[in-house]
Parts: structure tokens; sequence; C-alpha cells
């Protein structure tokens, strides 16, 4: 099975969706794997008939969004492990950050104070592994504040839900 960057599943990869995965984590997952991938995805990891995986793939080749399907087997993979509620909660936070640009509910949150560098508070969260991580994703616009854009990787902490990357957020308090 391919790991949701198009090569072999690998833990060392970071390419994994685990049976573990909490609801949205792995609904989030499932949205990243490559279209190409997504009737293998069908056929291994869920309980469609084949009919039905058919259908889909017809559906794609016709110039359907792959999307679209692929959000049918997140809501399938994340169900089989957790449940219909579960999944259709993740799918709704899938909507609303990622479809409609907002902020999910279940953010963690770190304090410290106003002479800390951000960096090191990001840091201290575990969303990212070192600094050199953090001077990038600012450099290559990565990492906003309130919708606003963090330019300067030295920056010091203000109050505010910082995006860092497509899917990573974290609540500051100073």
């Amino acid at each position: 099975l391919d790991g949701t960057d198009g090569r072999k599943m690998s833990t060392s990869w970071g390419n994994i969706i685990t049976i573990v995965d909490e609801p949205n984590e792995m609904y989030i997952k499932v949205m990243e794997v490559k279209d190409d991938v997504i009737i293998q995805y069908f056929t291994l990891c869920t309980d469609r008939e084949l009919q039905e995986i058919e259908d889909y793939e017809k559906r794609i080749d016709e110039g359907e969004n792959p999307r679209d399907i692929k959000m049918i087997l997140a809501s399938d993979i994340t169900t089989l492990y957790h449940n219909e509620k579960l999944s259709a909660q993740a799918k709704q936070n899938f909507i609303e950050v990622f479809q409609n640009g907002g902020i999910p509910d279940d953010i963690d949150e770190v304090i410290g104070s106003e002479t800390d560098l951000v960096s090191d508070l990001i840091l201290k969260s575990g969303i990212i592994t070192s600094k050199a991580e953090w001077k990038r994703l600012v450099e290559q616009s990565g990492v906003t504040l309130e919708n606003e854009l963090i330019t300067d990787y030295k920056a010091l902490a203000k109050n505010g839900i910082y995006r860092i990357g497509k899917k990573k957020f974290i609540k500051v308090r100073v």
C-alpha cells in the first residue's frame, strides 16, 4: 500500500496512516494520498463492493473532482476505526479548516512571556523539531499569526493562533 506521498508506506518516511490516529488526523492523512491511489485504497482499506469501487473509478475517469471521491474514502476509513459520528466531525473539521480556511477546534496551547521568541515556544510545543525548520518555514511564507504572514524568524511571541505550514496550528498565550 502506498503512503500519503506515493512511496511505499513507511514510518521512517512519515507517510503512514495508522489505525490509532485520531479521527481528524486520520481523515486529513487520507485526504493527502495521491489521486492515483484512491481506487487502490478503496479496494484494500474499505468494505465497499467492487462494483461501487468501479463506479468511483469511472466517475474520476469522466472528470469528477477526485477530492470528492477521496472525501468518501476518508469517511469510510475514519468510520472503520472510529465511528460515524467522529468521522462526520472529522469531515466537517476538514471542510472548515482546509476548504474554508478556518481554524480547528482542538488545537494545543503553549504559554510563554513577551520576551520569548515565538520560535522557542513553537519548538517547545513539538510542532517543529528545530530552529532551522522554523527559519525555513518563515522564509518560505509558511507561518501566519491570525492570518498575518510572519516574516521575521526572530520575532517575539504574541498572543494568538499560529498556523505553521498547511495543517499545524498552535495557540500562544503570553
